[in-house]
Order: structure tokens, then sequence, then C-alpha cells
């Protein structure tokens, strides 16, 4: 089970963590797959941080950045609208919050 943020990017988890995935390509067979590359102790705490991280990604300095912000934010939020049904199994699954 996953909650699709984009057609790179996705959230899961495991009985430790709230997880990242993104699709990169494998450097030695350059098929792309899916890889985690951050792992969150809540689900909170991935909204938060994550989005921090690409907004750093993104913006050079302050210019555009409350633009940036308000795009990663609404994209969260509407992948996670529109999957609260696989976040509550994922939690109940792995007993994470």
């Amino acid at each position: 089970m996953y909650i699709k943020i984009n057609s790179n990017t996705r959230i899961t988890a495991n009985r430790y963590a709230w997880v990242i995935e993104e699709r990169i390509p494998d450097p030695e067979t350059g098929n792309v797959g899916w890889q985690e590359t951050k792992n969150y102790n809540s689900l909170a705490s991935l909204m938060k941080n994550y989005v921090e991280l690409l907004v750093r990604q993104k913006v050079k300095g302050s210019k555009g950045l409350v633009t940036e912000i308000n795009k990663i934010n609404d994209a969260f939020l509407k992948a996670v609208e529109k999957q609260k049904s696989t976040i509550i199994k994922l939690e109940k699954a792995y007993g994470v919050r």
C-alpha cells in the first residue's frame, strides 16, 4: 500500500516508520525502480520535514519561497485527502502514526 504524491514520489510505511520512496534509475542497469529515500517516525513529521526539504532544493534565495511552499503543501494535501483510507490501513498494519 502506498500514497501517491506524483509519478515519481510516494509515501508508504513499514513497522518502524513512514517512508518516502522515489523512482530512481539503478546506476548499474539503468532500470527505474522505487527506492526508500527518507524515513520519518510520524506522518506529521514526514509532512513537515519533507516539504521543507523540497522547498530548500527548489528555491535559491527567498524569491518564490512562498509560491513553492504553497505548491508543495497543496500537492501533499490533495494526495492525503484522496487516500485517507490507505493512510488508516497503513497505520493499522504497521502501528505507525
